[in-house]
């Protein structure tokens, strides 16, 4: 609005002169305009109110709560199962004249900047001698393996270590990482595992005689894991939602958990909005692909995870060749309600399906598994492996 200003000792008509707005009276002018707005009721500043921009923005999307699946598998695919190859070079030291001085490669010097590391005095003569060889160690950390855990380790003497035997050598302290040799240079990661300890060659048991086996053998137990390899299931985009996460955590917490010495814990937490962590179950340790398959079963709507409607379903399925697998892992989701049906599944003269319903029994704890599984193991060929795992 334009200002009168009034010249002082004249009694003429007032100049109106405007004065020109500043970015601070802007911004005043504008902040009083929405609160008065917001004051007679208005919560939009755009055309068509606020109701419109809910309903069709995307903060209503972002707000909107996808519908819980019927199962997990239906929202979630599992994270971690592949398995990870690490690896490294070190020295096999103790050998009875069967090592010797290995040839130039990449392989050597990176076996000589780890021996600085270790302070070892003079290296190259250190591999100079014949009672040292180069080897390649190899291991493989398994899914949901921990800090700690041991491994088995794969020795093998390459053609540039000029080793002839390494039996009665002792792999000396060497580092395993993830590795990849890209233009005649080694491109590694963090240190994944450790290993150390003395070397059984495959010609020590091996019944053929073959001069290679010689060069090859295991530490057994001599790594260990230095980084956890958790394990996890990953929300596909339908279904990306922190409420759907953390219902799904719950869920999956409800039917497996330990005991921790002092408190009750869950297996699953729900990290991100669409990935959820989970620990190994101990009853599963070593079958971290089975756990996985019937966590992906477990039911997405608690209320009605054990309803006799359902287990109704599912001992039907349980009699019928084409679907007793999914039905018996169905009902190991389930857990204690549904042992009855299992139970009753044993009574068919089926093996297969016999050996489903005890498959499943077995990871429920329950002693009625054990005969059926050993016969299982005993009879038939391909469910031999998975009745032992199961029988462990």
């Amino acid at each position: 609005m334009p200002v009168e200003i009034l010249q002082p000792n004249r009694t003429a008509e007032p100049i109106r002169k405007p004065i020109r707005p500043t970015a601070l009276t802007v911004a005043v002018a504008t902040l009083a305009a929405v609160s008065s707005l917001a004051a007679a009721g208005c919560s939009s500043l755009w055309p068509g109110g606020s109701e419109k921009t809910n309903e069709d923005g995307s903060l209503a999307e972002l707000l909107t709560v996808p519908k819980p699946p019927k199962l997990i598998r239906d929202a979630a695919v599992p994270y971690g199962l592949q398995p990870m190859v690490a690896q490294g070079v070190a020295a096999a030291n103790g050998l009875v004249g069967t090592g010797g001085a290995p040839d130039p490669s990449p392989f050597r010097d990176q076996l000589i900047e780890d021996m600085k590391r270790e302070n070892v005095e003079n290296p190259n003569r250190f591999l100079e001698s014949d009672t040292t060889a180069l080897v390649r160690v190899r291991t493989i950390v398994p899914p949901g393996a921990r800090r700690g855990d041991p491994l088995d380790l794969l020795v093998v003497a390459t053609p540039e270590s000029r080793a002839t035997d390494l039996h009665g050598g002792w792999v000396m302290n060497t580092r395993l990482r993830q590795q990849q040799v890209i233009r005649n240079a080694i491109r590694q990661s963090d240190v994944k595992a450790v290993g150390i300890g003395p070397i059984l060659t495959k010609a020590t048991h091996s019944p053929r005689h073959n001069e290679s086996l010689k060069l090859e053998g295991i530490v057994l137990s001599g790594g260990r894991v230095q980084v956890d390899r958790p394990l996890g299931l990953l929300l596909r985009p339908k279904y990306k939602h922190v409420k759907i996460s953390d219902g799904l955590a719950s869920a999956i917490n409800r039917r497996f958990f330990f005991f921790d010495g002092t408190s009750r814990r869950g297996i699953a937490t729900a990290k991100e909005d669409d990935f959820i962590e989970l620990q190994t179950h101990p009853r599963y340790e070593g079958n971290e692909h089975r756990m996985l398959e019937v966590i992906r079963a477990v039911s997405g709507r608690p209320e009605s995870a054990s309803s006799q409607a359902r287990l109704a379903e599912l001992a039907e399925r349980l009699a019928d060749p084409a679907t007793a697998a999914d039905a018996a892992l169905q009902l190991e989701a389930i857990g204690e309600n549904a042992i009855p049906t299992l139970v009753a599944g044993l009574e068919t003269d089926n093996r297969e399906l016999r050996f489903y319903a005890a498959e499943s029994l077995a990871y429920l704890d329950r002693q009625e598994a054990i005969t059926p599984l050993v016969e299982a193991a005993r009879e038939t060929p391909a469910f031999r492996h998975s009745a032992l795992a199961a029988l462990q």
